[in-house]
């Protein structure tokens, strides 16, 4: 199909030349190529720009209309190679396919992943920091899953975009044929004619490349639809095993966190109970210990529910996303009926109501407030202890010798 285009548009261009001034007759046979046409209409705009026999209105018309021939060469070179990604896809989309297909095979029938037994053995900061690590690429998998649905979205609607825009090219062709037709003017500088015939005649290639970029994209929409369908599928698969990975992580974290906040309330009850009945500082500093260790188990019930939360509230986003994505889909299939309004009237009684997001976000604010405080006293007295003897010494200061 390629070749047949670039014969008529050769054909076409040779009808044409018996129309242009002996000038051009020359330069019309580089027209296919672009390299040389590019390098031909650079001459003649150095020309123009150097010439005094134009006077200046005249100049910068047949500069803007060289211009504009050499902006089309560029378009016609980006539709060509746009042109043959198209026609690879063709060519490649089906074995590729067929490669994703074969490890998405793989890896629905791979067991699901484990917490490994070295992570028991760790501390509690190192958990947090690989599940972390662990939640920021289940970010990554979510949002290389939300591109590809991007990407199904726009190309299932390319089609119908697609034909619009070759009835337009179609047309435009129609008038730059009629417009090579009209003979030049009398009174129109030679150059100028030959200006304007450059620019007609690099649209109409600049249109043939187009409309070709656009057929091979047609031919090649069914290949590539299947190929991205794949990857959606197989990005799908990935991202539910690592949420389900991270869902276990998380437990083993809210568990850690509960057994060391256990086991910190035990010392410090404990270490209360045998500063009792000794120096007013010992009970001071067992009481401080004590309350330390109590918010210390409130935060870590809090974190638990937060986690529980953010579960839930990206459990919603994504059956409000697939809900949203199948409705439009049905409106475009069957377009709006009184039937689907109805079932679209009672998804919208379905979605969560936003007054509880607000609740929630304001209760969250509040938390992040006194945590950000709590912990700022936390770091002060930190700072304090970390010359122990002088804290020490501030401690004691107010006692007697005795």
């Amino acid at each position: 199909m390629v070749n047949i285009f670039k014969t008529a548009s050769a054909l076409f261009l040779f009808a044409s030349v018996s129309l242009l001034p002996a000038v051009a007759l020359a330069q019309s046979a580089t027209a296919l190529d672009a390299s040389a046409t590019l390098e031909l209409l650079d001459s003649r705009i150095r020309e123009i720009e150097a010439s005094s026999q134009l006077d200046q209105a005249s100049k910068t018309t047949v500069l803007d209309l060289y211009r504009k021939a050499a902006s089309q060469v560029e378009q016609r070179r980006t539709f060509e190679a746009a042109t043959d990604n198209y026609v690879k896809a063709r060519e490649s989309a089906p074995n590729r396919s067929a490669i994703l297909r074969k490890q998405l095979e793989n890896l629905e029938a791979e067991a699901l992943q484990k917490i490994p037994d070295s992570l028991s053995r760790k501390s509690l900061p190192v958990l947090e920091q690989l599940l972390l690590s662990d939640k920021s690429d289940l970010t990554g998998l979510a949002a290389i899953l939300a591109k590809l649905e991007a990407l199904l979205e726009t190309l299932s609607q390319r089609p119908q975009q697609i034909r619009e825009r070759l009835n337009e090219a179609r047309v435009r062709q129609s008038e730059i044929v009629d417009a090579m037709q009209l003979p030049i003017s009398d009174g129109q500088p030679p150059r100028q004619g030959e200006a304007q015939r450059w620019a007609l005649e690099q649209e109409a290639l600049a249109l043939g490349a187009h409309i070709e970029m656009l057929d091979q994209e047609l031919l090649s929409q069914p290949v590539r639809m299947e190929l991205l369908g794949v990857q959606r599928n197989k990005a799908t698969l990935e991202l539910n095993r690592q949420l389900q990975y991270v869902k276990l992580f998380e437990s083993l974290v809210v568990e850690r966190r509960r057994s060391d906040a256990e086991t910190v309330r035990e010392e410090t009850e404990e270490t209360e109970r045998q500063a009792f009945g000794k120096h007013e500082l010992l009970q001071q500093l067992a009481q401080s210990n004590t309350q330390l260790s109590e918010e210390l188990s409130e935060l870590a019930a809090e974190l638990e529910n937060i986690a529980a939360e953010e579960n839930l509230a990206a459990s919603n986003a994504k059956r409000v996303a697939d809900n949203f994505r199948l409705a439009r889909q049905k409106l475009e299939i069957a377009g709006l009926s009184e039937a689907l309004g109805q079932v679209l009237l009672e998804q919208r009684r379905g979605l969560p109501d936003f007054r509880d997001f607000e609740v929630s976000e304001n209760r969250l604010q509040r938390l992040v407030i006194d945590s950000s405080l709590r912990q700022i006293r936390n770091q002060q007295e930190r700072a304090r202890m970390r010359d122990i003897n002088l804290y020490i010494d501030d401690l004691m200061q107010p006692l007697s010798e005795s």
